[in-house]
């Protein structure tokens, strides 16, 4: 058989997967209210829900599970005030553009990994925090942040657990406060759009480390600002993302939007960003 009619059978059965999801989503009901729930966003096999991912999440009928959720360590997210990119010989002076964010839902009590633990494939990030409620597994990925640059005052890896089969995996690309390899450089996009945010291609990566054939349904329950959702949808995958907080769905629609209209390309005079780089940049203030 032809590899472009294979591509287009898959293509097909993927399609039929999604119509299978939209049917299964008019089965939910938001928070017994009695309102049937809908996706704050829906395209080409993509979908956001909004609300608290463990109320329906096992019910999408998702094959692959891949996120990076509250891990339990209530992190000091407000960098500016701590004092992250002072200048040492000024008081007034900064080296890099700290900002303060909102905490992080959820991220105030300890993380419970086993309501996840039943998807066939499964990757969670920051597992190292709560890695005493996990399964044993050979099969860990590692973020290297540094790249061989020197250490600092954060860790210079990341780890998340799968259950997936084979030996532990390395991913490296840097990403230490504003020197970020990729896509999510400040040179080429409006920076950081939530606080613990993950590069697209670092989860580009992570979604093939799990052997996609195409048809599978990915869920991330806690989306963020949508990287893992950008990455499946770049990679052909139908996936579902679920996020508590609004602010991050408009943001993750708008990024996944990208790739569907043509937005103007001018550049902004004062800030030197893209036009729909300015509006990330507004909707992550």
């Amino acid at each position: 058989m032809a590899v472009a009619a294979i591509r287009h059978m898959l293509r097909k059965e993927a399609r039929l997967k999604v119509r299978r999801m939209k049917t299964e989503n008019k089965r939910l009901w938001d928070g017994g209210e009695g309102k049937a729930m809908k996706p704050y966003y829906n395209h080409a096999g993509i979908q956001i829900f909004h609300g608290d991912c463990r109320g329906f999440a096992q019910s999408l009928g998702a094959d692959l599970l891949v996120t990076d959720p509250p891990y339990g360590m209530n992190e000091n997210t407000r960098r500016a005030s701590a004092g992250r990119g002072k200048n040492p010989t000024s008081k007034n002076m900064r080296f890099v553009s700290a900002r303060d964010w909102d905490p992080v839902f959820g991220d105030d009590e300890p993380f419970d990994p086993a309501p996840w633990l039943t998807f066939h494939k499964v990757v969670l990030f920051g597992a190292i925090h709560y890695s005493d409620r996990l399964p044993k597994s050979r099969a860990w990925l590692v973020w290297d942040k540094r790249e061989g640059t020197a250490s600092d005052d954060n860790a210079d890896c990341d780890f998340a657990w799968t259950n997936l089969k084979g030996p532990a995996r390395l991913y490296s690309q840097l990403w230490r406060g504003i020197c970020r390899r990729g896509e999510e450089n400040i040179s080429t996009g409006p920076g950081l759009l939530h606080p613990t945010q993950k590069p697209v291609n670092l989860m580009q990566w992570v979604i093939l480390q799990c052997k996609p054939t195409g048809c599978e349904l990915l869920l991330d329950p806690y989306m963020g600002s949508g990287s893992t959702l950008l990455a499946a949808k770049r990679m052909g995958i139908s996936a579902i993302g679920i996020e508590i907080e609004e602010k991050y769905c408009e943001i993750a629609a708008l990024r996944l939007q990208q790739s569907v209209f043509d937005f103007p390309k001018e550049q902004d005079e004062k800030q030197g960003t893209s036009v729909q780089g300015s509006l990330l940049a507004d909707l992550g203030s």
